[in-house]
């Protein structure tokens, strides 16, 4: 294939797709990732601070974030890699989730 075969077939696969919008959209699930984890760690340590506990629901929401993100690309683009993240995150979501139910009940005052 020469380089005009080329062009004209990566062009006829891009047609009518916004590759802006694309690139724009998978920035924005990354800053919005990172920006989560920062909120969710600012919260746990205000928490913390001000009243002597601690919850890691929040931390669990994030690390699901990460795994569902992780798995997504790993069916999309079938690298293994990303099977990997999506396990370690898979992980440390089960047992922030475990952790915080345990905290939820031993706080409870109803159970």
């Amino acid at each position: 294939m020469n380089k005009e075969e080329i062009l004209a077939k990566a062009q006829k696969e891009n047609k009518g797709k916004d590759i802006e919008k694309d690139e724009a959209d998978t920035k924005s699930g990354a800053i919005a990732t990172v920006v989560s984890a920062i909120y969710a760690g600012i919260m746990f340590f205000i928490e913390l601070f001000l009243t002597d506990t601690y919850n890691f629901s929040l931390w669990a929401a994030v690390t699901v974030m990460n795994t569902v993100i992780n798995i997504y690309m790993f069916i999309r683009l079938k690298k293994k890699t990303y099977l990997f993240a999506a396990i370690v995150w898979a992980l440390w979501s089960v047992g922030l989730t475990i952790m915080a139910i345990s905290g939820f009940v031993s706080e409870s005052t109803v159970l």
